[in-house]
């Protein structure tokens, strides 16, 4: 469900952008295998904000062939620590085994790579738990072109 879609003005090179909000409820995803879906977020989206609502691998590829064509997608790992706490949303940043922090991007930008380019972004989930069940997505990107 499409919760926000706004026309800001003046935005870059004195265009017009868009910043859009989506929550995204997939399918019925079983456990340990994977969901492949399409999002219409634009020819090119800045990741703004992307929270699930549990554990999983998420992963968007640009071309509609996925990892053919697309070696290098989006990967956001969510996951329950040890002590119970949740890391369902993505801040950036790179974290070892112990807790260290080695890297730290703000916002990820995902361009579509189609021969024919469209709007369409390439999204796949994989359930890493043992009970299947759906995924919510909250998205928050702005549409750069």
């Amino acid at each position: 469900m499409l919760l926000q879609d706004f026309q800001i003005l003046n935005g870059y090179q004195s265009g017009a952008a868009y910043r859009r909000e989506l929550v995204h409820v997939t399918d019925v995803v079983q456990p340990y295998t994977w969901l492949d879906f399409e999002l219409d977020m634009g020819r090119t989206a800045m990741i703004q904000k992307l929270i699930v609502d549990g554990d999983c691998l998420l992963k968007c590829y640009t071309h509609h062939e996925r990892a053919a064509k697309d070696e290098n997608p989006y990967m956001f790992r969510a996951y329950t620590k040890r002590n119970g706490t949740n890391v369902w949303a993505d801040t950036g940043q790179t974290q070892d085994s112990m807790g260290t922090v080695w890297g730290n991007r703000r916002y990820s930008i995902l361009s579509n790579s189609d021969e024919n380019v469209g709007r369409v972004l390439y999204w796949s989930v994989r359930n890493d738990t043992e009970d299947a069940r759906k995924f919510k997505l909250d998205l928050q990107w702005l549409v750069m072109e």
